[in-house]
């Protein structure tokens, strides 16, 4: 990938993994992150927590296949996190509680895709003038509503009806928001 600005990511947040496409002009690459061993376009949706230094301060915390590391490496000192996409559709759902801070949706997918993008080696830095994020199409009416909410943007434009319908299919439900920089 050149260092120009693409022209679209394509984001699949998936339950158990997440994989990241970049566009620019006709082309389409699978997105390379980084690993404890090697570089995979495939990153697991997974978070791992750890108290440091003043643990009333310091919440230590990584993702994808550095936060199973992570768990394996000290379990009794670590809380690991999987499948947390699965609460985006869940009403009942109000936050988690990490060694003792309580920690929304949201927040956990905000760090999760800063993670994911430390990782990057760069290349999820850059700009695009397009973002497209995946969901299942199998969400209930009134879930998914509730999971577009979560996983929107708040402060990002949200895609029109007309967008929606075209982006229906196969592959689940899409929408684009432009890129705000």
């Amino acid at each position: 990938m050149s260092d120009a600005a693409f022209s679209a990511l394509g984001f699949d947040f998936g339950t158990t993994n997440t994989v990241v496409a970049a566009a620019s002009g006709d082309t389409a690459n699978l997105v390379m992150i980084e690993g404890p061993e090697d570089s995979d376009a495939v990153f697991r949706s997974a978070l791992c927590f750890w108290e440091e230094g003043d643990a009333r301060v310091a919440l230590g915390a990584d993702a994808g296949p550095w936060a199973i590391r992570d768990y394996l490496d000290f379990p009794q000192g670590s809380r690991f996190i999987q499948s947390f996409k699965s609460v985006a559709a869940s009403s009942s759902f109000e936050h988690a509680t990490i060694f003792e801070r309580r920690m929304r949706f949201e927040d956990l997918g905000q760090l999760f895709l800063r993670k994911l993008t430390a990782r990057s080696g760069g290349r999820l830095g850059q700009t695009a003038s397009r973002i497209v994020v995946g969901r299942p199409v199998e969400l209930s009416s009134r879930s998914g509503r509730l999971a577009d909410n979560r996983l929107a943007r708040p402060e990002g434009p949200k895609a029109s009806q007309e967008d929606s319908r075209q982006n229906q299919g196969d592959y689940g439900n899409h929408w684009h928001a432009r890129h705000s920089s």
